[in-house]
């Protein structure tokens, strides 16, 4: 009886995940469609002021009212999601890349190298992820270049982390070792044996 209600509970998480799982999915291509399809959304030039119209309230001809330039906010929207996805990926990856690449190396070589590395992480995790954007863009400008490297920077950590770990894991096995006996150089080895089981 006991057996059979923790049967039952384990499937009403896993199936009360999937559910989050796809209502999130959905969003998501919800908000894909709408940055897809913006051109034909949108009622209006996303640029385009009239002060006449400045500080509308919602209403049939703008939706989400108008700000204080009389630019039409709904039309701003649907042309910032294009703007808000294409940063978030562009962003993602470069946070993968860089924590990526530091993983690797750090969990490969390890000595004075990875400890070095891992303060390093140690030291970018102690600093406010906010002030370390802003110092950032202080640098490189608020263009979207700028909010790409600026976020890219600030989210590496963990990605280097769990690579690291698994680097630090794969580097010892027979396989490996067998390859670096046979005169391999590291960058292959990188390359072709730990990056590849890691994904």
């Amino acid at each position: 009886m006991i057996k059979t209600k923790t049967v039952e509970r384990k499937r009403n998480v896993k199936a009360k995940k999937e559910k989050q799982i796809y209502i999130s999915l959905a969003f998501l291509l919800f908000i894909v469609s709408i940055a897809i399809l913006a051109p034909y959304i949108a009622f209006y030039d996303p640029d385009e002021a009239n002060l006449r119209e400045a500080e509308h309230p919602p209403s049939v001809t703008h939706p989400f009212g108008t700000d204080y330039l009389g630019r039409d906010v709904f039309s701003r929207v649907v042309y910032g999601a294009r703007v808000s996805l294409l940063v978030g990926v562009i962003a993602a990856v470069v946070a993968v890349l860089i924590g990526t690449s530091i993983g690797l190396i750090a969990g490969y070589y390890g000595g004075y190298l990875d400890n070095l590395l891992m303060r390093t992480v140690d030291v970018v995790y102690t600093l406010p992820a906010l002030i370390l954007l802003i110092v950032i863009l202080s640098f490189f400008g608020r263009n979207i270049g700028g909010i790409v490297i600026a976020i890219g920077i600030t989210h590496w950590m963990s990605t280097a982390r769990l690579i690291r770990s698994e680097a630090l894991s794969l580097k010892n096995r027979p396989f490996v070792e067998a390859t670096i006996a046979l005169g391999a150089r590291d960058p292959y080895i990188l390359r072709r044996h730990i990056f590849p089981n890691i994904l």
